[in-house]
């Protein structure tokens, strides 16, 4: 019983909420600024305008309607412009609509919603009293649908011959059955001394007892729900057991299709889906899973996922002997880029020196060429330690500044400890060095400088080559920039060559950028991460 005062409890505030909702959106309309320019007909407005105020209304009195699915319609009147606006129309006032005005503005006086004509209404004004004779400038008419209501009061009638209805006065009653006014009445007659919000609550006419549920309305007047006896307490007849016996059918039903759907889609699905994991995890080549006979309609779905999977351990060792092949033929093609401007140059400045019977600076140059070639012509391994790289960029170094000694100064930071044994590909900091003196210092005749410093990274190192040469533009660098990034380049430079290693062994992070420095040259930063 709790449950049902709950429920009828519920209904009433909610019959009670819509029909609030619709009075107070019909006071914020009336104080609308357009709609205070369609009370006269000396209104300010131009045709346009006044229709634009027009097609407002009847949009707020559209949105009005939609607010409540028991609003059947809204209305607001002009009586000095002879116009009605509808929620989908603009009529002229007739006098049939007049008179109907009129006899509305009279009920609505009382306040609250009024039946009229066998309709639900809400009406307003803007003010309670109004002179004799006198119209309003607006009128607010609000329809509410009796069917529905009518409706809703029978979807409480669950037991035979039992009932609701809502009684505003002897003249007014809305129920779920129209024929039973006088019993209605006596209802009410019954009802005036019992509890409101109890179901405990009996009465007795024409010696039949029934249970009583009262409950108030704010716009509706009381709501009964009334419960014959005979109808608590019979026993459930055939067509309730039936119901009873096809419910407990379609839950059995419910539970064999479930354990069909877990033992023949959602397990096989489950050892598919683990197989996708494994191939995130790198696992390409555990052995095919032996499927059941009852799962055979997922052969299709195994037997392409493990050629897929096949397809692609193929895909990945063609990609990585290829990969390796054409790191080994880059780095050859670099080896084999040896400037015979550079050799010449190396070998004619020793010629000199040893003419001159400078020997020390001739053991000094042919060193240092040794171990510069030394170093090329080795090829045993594509990886050497850091420091084994910035010895054999020093050597090159050197041999340039023996070359240009009264032109070019040269200086070398020490390396990070941290960074010394680590591993790095070959060719990757005298190729930038040869860069600066080839197209920065070779051409400047004094006071040039090359410095090649280090920045520690947390988890890495950036190796900066600064020259201070004239020759490279900003648009140079520019250009040098974006062919760095170019993955259709078809000429490899030395810079991409290195760029392209540099990302295949250590990531895309790291890599080479170019840059223009404080002194007008040219800025190369090697970044790698290890």
């Amino acid at each position: 019983m709790e449950k049902g005062i709950a429920q009828a409890q519920y209904f009433v505030d909610s019959v009670d909420s819509q029909i609030a909702v619709a009075e107070e959106m019909t006071f914020n309309l009336m104080f609308d600024r357009r709609l205070s320019y369609l009370t006269s007909n000396n209104t300010i407005l131009n045709d346009y305008e006044l229709n634009h105020a027009y097609l407002a209304q009847q949009e707020r009195l559209n949105n009005l309607k939609l607010s409540s699915s028991l609003i059947s319609s809204a209305k607001i009147f002009l009586p000095n412009m002879n116009k009605i606006i509808t929620d989908d129309s603009i009529l002229t006032m007739d006098s049939f609509e007049l008179v109907n005005l009129k006899e509305h503005i009279n009920k609505s006086q009382r306040g609250g919603v009024y039946f009229f004509e066998n309709s639900l209404f809400l009406g307003t004004t803007g003010t309670r009293v109004q002179l004799d004779n006198q119209l309003p400038d607006i009128f607010f008419l609000v329809n509410f649908d009796i069917n529905k209501l009518e409706s809703s009061l029978k979807d409480f009638s669950v037991y035979p011959h039992s009932g609701s209805l809502f009684y505003i006065d002897k003249d007014t009653i809305l129920s779920s059955n129209k024929n039973n006014t006088n019993f209605y009445l006596t209802i009410n007659e019954s009802t005036k001394k019992i509890k409101e919000n109890n179901f405990k609550n009996q009465i007795e006419i024409n010696n039949e007892k029934f249970q009583i549920l009262k409950l108030e309305s704010m716009y509706l007047g009381n709501f009964y729900q009334y419960i014959p006896y005979k109808s608590l307490f019979n026993k459930p007849d055939k067509n309730l057991l039936l119901l009873l016996l096809l419910f407990g059918l379609s839950i059995f039903l419910i539970y064999i299709f479930s354990k069909y759907i877990d033992r023949n889609l959602h397990k096989p699905l489950s050892v598919l889906v683990g197989l996708f994991k494994d191939m995130e995890d790198g696992v390409l080549d555990s052995d095919p899973i032996v499927l059941q006979s009852r799962e055979r309609e997922f052969t299709y779905v195994f037997s392409s996922f493990y050629q897929m999977r096949h397809y692609i351990n193929t895909l990945i060792e063609e990609v990585y002997v290829k990969t390796n092949l054409v790191q080994r033929a880059e780095m050859k093609q670099l080896q084999a880029q040896i400037n015979p401007h550079f050799l010449y140059n190396s070998f004619f400045s020793l010629s000199r020196k040893l003419e001159r019977g400078d020997t020390i600076a001739a053991a000094t140059l042919a060193d240092h060429l040794g171990k510069y070639f030394r170093f090329l012509s080795r090829s045993s391994n594509d990886v050497v330690s850091f420091n084994e790289e910035i010895e054999h960029a020093r050597s090159y170094a050197e041999i340039q500044q023996i070359r240009f000694y009264d032109r070019i100064q040269i200086y070398f930071e020490e390396i990070p400890y941290s960074a010394i044994n680590r591993a790095v590909p070959r060719l990757i900091v005298q190729p930038i060095i040869e860069n600066a003196f080839k197209y920065g210092l070779e051409n400047r005749e004094e006071n040039g400088l090359l410095s090649i410093t280090y920045t520690e990274l947390e988890n890495g190192i950036i190796i900066n080559v600064n020259d201070n040469g004239e020759d490279l533009s900003s648009t140079d660098i520019e250009k040098l920039n974006k062919q760095l990034f170019d993955n259709n380049l078809t000429e490899l430079t030395g810079l991409f060559n290195i760029h392209r290693r540099i990302q295949i062994m250590f990531g895309e992070e790291s890599g080479i950028s170019v840059s223009q420095n404080s002194s007008g040259g040219m800025c190369v930063k090697l970044k790698i991460f290890f």
